[in-house]
């Protein structure tokens, strides 16, 4: 996917979380893009790193600087829920360039804003973070829940092991359901 895809997409998305009533925080959008690319395999080819929260991506922080530079997209306040992305009139026409890319994300990009897209954004940063683990888990051949339970544990010393496997536990299933066809994560909870 080039440069100017992804900002078509990028743009799609803020435009679906706000057909959904959802907030399009950078939070949420990082987010989202994180479970397109990882969960979905939808080559955006952003690099994430476990920051602070949860997964996150600079480059994808400054795409939505230069996607307000280029006035495709604007921020508007909120005095109780801060900030949040708005597509312009310019960053919709901008779409329109784009139809067959988007059409090929279409269902994609549908499957997670409609799982994914109102969650609390306390849970999607959970469940990104379960996500990080267990991609970690499945490069390091150790996927079992209680393995990617006790590394996010490791990192997040905050929460509770409990706590974290019910979090992982909530990924696979969210997972198996998005992905009927993978590996069934329920028989890793042994």
């Amino acid at each position: 996917m080039d440069n100017s895809e992804k900002s078509a997409l990028i743009l799609c998305i803020i435009d679906s979380l706000a057909e959904k009533d959802s907030w399009s925080s950078e939070t949420r959008i990082q987010r989202i893009v994180y479970f397109l690319q990882y969960l979905l395999e939808v080559k955006m080819d952003y690099k994430f790193i476990l920051y602070k929260y949860s997964p996150y991506s600079f480059y994808l922080r400054d795409k939505l600087t230069s996607l307000r530079a280029n006035r495709l997209l604007k921020l508007e306040a909120d005095r109780y829920s801060g900030p949040r992305y708005v597509t312009t009139d310019l960053g919709k026409k901008y779409q329109e360039a784009f139809p067959n890319t988007l059409e090929s994300y279409k269902n994609k990009l549908e499957l997670i804003i409609n799982s994914l897209g109102t969650k609390p954004i306390l849970e999607l940063e959970q469940l990104a973070t379960a996500l990080f683990f267990t991609r970690l888990a499945e490069d390091q051949e150790s996927i079992l829940l209680e393995n990617r339970a006790k590394e996010m544990k490791k990192w997040k010393p905050i929460i509770s092991i409990d706590y974290a496997q019910e979090v992982v536990e909530k990924l696979d299933t969210i997972r198996n359901n998005m992905l009927p066809d993978t590996k069934n994560l329920s028989l890793l909870h042994a």
